[in-house]
Protein backbone atom coordinates (compact mmCIF):
# COMPACT_ATOMS: atom_id res chain seq x y z
CA UNK A 1 0.00 0.00 0.00
CA UNK A 2 2.75 2.21 0.80
CA UNK A 3 4.80 1.25 -2.89
CA UNK A 4 0.98 2.43 -4.22
CA UNK A 5 0.34 5.57 -2.38
CA UNK A 6 4.08 6.77 -3.28
CA UNK A 7 3.89 5.76 -6.82
CA UNK A 8 0.05 6.76 -7.74
CA UNK A 9 -0.77 9.55 -5.78
CA UNK A 10 2.89 11.23 -4.43
CA UNK A 11 3.79 10.77 -8.31
CA UNK A 12 0.64 12.42 -9.29
CA UNK A 13 0.54 15.29 -7.06
CA UNK A 14 4.43 16.33 -7.93
CA UNK A 15 3.36 15.99 -11.74
CA UNK A 16 0.53 18.19 -11.46
CA UNK A 17 1.23 20.88 -9.35
CA UNK A 18 3.54 22.77 -11.56
CA UNK A 19 1.12 22.40 -14.35
CA UNK A 20 -1.76 23.97 -12.23
CA UNK A 21 0.63 26.60 -11.33
CA UNK A 22 1.47 27.41 -14.61
CA UNK A 23 -2.12 27.40 -15.64
CA UNK A 24 -3.45 29.42 -12.13
CA UNK A 25 -0.96 32.01 -13.64
CA UNK A 26 -1.67 32.32 -17.07
CA UNK A 27 -5.64 32.55 -16.40
CA UNK A 28 -5.02 35.08 -13.14
CA UNK A 29 -2.71 37.44 -15.69
CA UNK A 30 -5.11 37.28 -18.24
CA UNK A 31 -8.55 37.21 -16.99
CA UNK A 32 -8.10 37.69 -12.92
CA UNK A 33 -10.27 41.10 -13.46
CA UNK A 34 -13.35 39.74 -14.97
CA UNK A 35 -12.88 36.82 -12.12
CA UNK A 36 -11.43 38.31 -9.04
CA UNK A 37 -11.81 35.07 -6.83
CA UNK A 38 -9.03 33.22 -9.21
CA UNK A 39 -6.32 35.32 -7.21
CA UNK A 40 -7.65 33.45 -3.65
CA UNK A 41 -7.66 29.90 -5.98
CA UNK A 42 -3.50 30.98 -6.55
CA UNK A 43 -3.13 31.58 -3.18
CA UNK A 44 -5.06 28.55 -2.12
CA UNK A 45 -3.12 26.21 -4.20
CA UNK A 46 -0.20 27.71 -3.63
CA UNK A 47 -0.64 26.95 0.20
CA UNK A 48 -1.37 23.49 -0.41
CA UNK A 49 1.00 22.86 -3.02
CA UNK A 50 3.58 24.01 -0.79
CA UNK A 51 2.29 21.63 2.52
CA UNK A 52 1.91 18.36 0.17
CA UNK A 53 5.25 18.69 -0.52
CA UNK A 54 6.53 18.89 2.52
CA UNK A 55 3.91 16.34 3.93
CA UNK A 56 4.78 14.23 1.09
CA UNK A 57 8.60 14.27 1.87
CA UNK A 58 7.70 13.83 6.09
CA UNK A 59 5.78 10.62 5.23
CA UNK A 60 8.74 9.51 2.96
CA UNK A 61 11.18 9.93 5.53
CA UNK A 62 10.18 9.58 8.80
CA UNK A 63 6.47 7.91 8.67
CA UNK A 64 6.31 5.02 6.06
CA UNK A 65 10.23 4.11 7.34
CA UNK A 66 8.27 3.55 10.58
CA UNK A 67 5.33 2.35 9.65
CA UNK A 68 7.76 -0.55 7.50
CA UNK A 69 9.61 -0.98 10.72
CA UNK A 70 6.98 -1.84 12.66
CA UNK A 71 5.32 -4.08 9.99
CA UNK A 72 9.08 -6.23 10.02
CA UNK A 73 9.85 -6.11 13.56
CA UNK A 74 9.51 -8.75 15.59
CA UNK A 75 9.80 -6.44 18.80
CA UNK A 76 7.25 -4.02 17.91
CA UNK A 77 5.61 -4.61 21.14
CA UNK A 78 8.63 -2.84 22.85
CA UNK A 79 7.93 0.29 20.45
CA UNK A 80 5.74 3.17 22.30
CA UNK A 81 2.10 3.56 21.04
CA UNK A 82 3.69 7.11 20.25
CA UNK A 83 6.71 6.27 17.59
CA UNK A 84 3.30 5.89 14.58
CA UNK A 85 0.83 7.88 16.48
CA UNK A 86 2.73 10.68 16.88
CA UNK A 87 3.86 11.13 13.13
CA UNK A 88 0.16 9.80 12.44
CA UNK A 89 -1.37 12.72 14.36
CA UNK A 90 0.56 15.18 12.49
CA UNK A 91 0.08 13.72 8.96
CA UNK A 92 -4.18 13.43 9.49
CA UNK A 93 -4.19 17.05 10.91
CA UNK A 94 -2.17 18.10 7.71
CA UNK A 95 -4.61 16.07 5.64
CA UNK A 96 -7.49 18.08 7.32
CA UNK A 97 -5.52 21.37 6.16
CA UNK A 98 -4.73 20.40 2.32
CA UNK A 99 -8.72 18.88 2.30
CA UNK A 100 -10.21 22.68 4.04
CA UNK A 101 -8.34 24.16 1.37
CA UNK A 102 -9.46 22.41 -2.03
CA UNK A 103 -12.76 22.45 -0.29
CA UNK A 104 -12.82 26.51 0.11
CA UNK A 105 -11.40 26.36 -3.67
CA UNK A 106 -14.08 24.08 -4.96
CA UNK A 107 -16.48 26.65 -3.23
CA UNK A 108 -14.82 29.34 -4.72
CA UNK A 109 -15.21 27.94 -8.13
CA UNK A 110 -18.70 26.86 -8.26
CA UNK A 111 -17.85 23.34 -8.04
CA UNK A 112 -15.17 23.95 -11.03
CA UNK A 113 -17.78 24.99 -13.16
CA UNK A 114 -16.21 27.36 -15.74
CA UNK A 115 -18.28 30.42 -17.12
CA UNK A 116 -19.66 30.42 -20.05
CA UNK A 117 -17.20 32.76 -21.58
CA UNK A 118 -13.90 30.95 -20.10
CA UNK A 119 -11.44 30.30 -22.27
CA UNK A 120 -10.00 26.60 -22.72
CA UNK A 121 -6.72 27.44 -20.19
CA UNK A 122 -9.47 28.63 -17.44
CA UNK A 123 -11.78 25.23 -18.32
CA UNK A 124 -8.69 23.14 -18.41
CA UNK A 125 -7.48 24.82 -14.77
CA UNK A 126 -11.12 23.80 -13.40
CA UNK A 127 -10.42 20.22 -14.23
CA UNK A 128 -7.28 19.75 -13.41
CA UNK A 129 -8.08 21.21 -9.54
CA UNK A 130 -11.39 18.71 -9.41
CA UNK A 131 -8.97 16.03 -10.47
CA UNK A 132 -6.22 16.80 -7.95
CA UNK A 133 -9.12 17.01 -5.10
CA UNK A 134 -10.66 13.95 -6.14
CA UNK A 135 -7.00 12.30 -6.01
CA UNK A 136 -6.17 14.11 -2.39
CA UNK A 137 -9.44 12.50 -0.96
CA UNK A 138 -8.42 8.95 -2.07
CA UNK A 139 -4.91 9.86 -1.02
CA UNK A 140 -6.28 10.34 2.28
CA UNK A 141 -8.37 7.54 2.53
CA UNK A 142 -5.73 4.94 1.71
CA UNK A 143 -3.42 6.91 4.48
CA UNK A 144 -6.04 7.64 7.43
CA UNK A 145 -8.88 4.84 7.02
CA UNK A 146 -6.55 2.17 5.83
CA UNK A 147 -3.05 2.22 6.42
CA UNK A 148 -2.42 4.21 9.67
CA UNK A 149 -5.75 2.76 10.82
CA UNK A 150 -4.26 -0.62 10.66
CA UNK A 151 -0.73 0.16 11.59
CA UNK A 152 -1.97 1.50 14.94
CA UNK A 153 -4.00 -1.30 15.09
CA UNK A 154 -1.20 -3.97 14.94
CA UNK A 155 1.19 -1.95 17.16
CA UNK A 156 -1.54 -1.79 20.18
CA UNK A 157 -1.72 -5.64 19.60
CA UNK A 158 1.63 -6.04 19.68
CA UNK A 159 1.67 -4.47 22.67
CA UNK A 160 -0.73 -6.59 24.57
CA UNK A 161 1.50 -10.09 23.55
Amino acid sequence: LIAHIMLKHHFYVRQSIPAITHHLQKVTLKHGEKYPYIAEVGFLFAQTATELIHHMQKEETILFPRIQQVYHSRHAAVLPHSFLSGPIAVMEAEHTSAGNNLYRIRSLTNNYTPPEDACTTHRLLLDELKSFEEDLHTHVHLENNILFFFFLKMLREKAKC
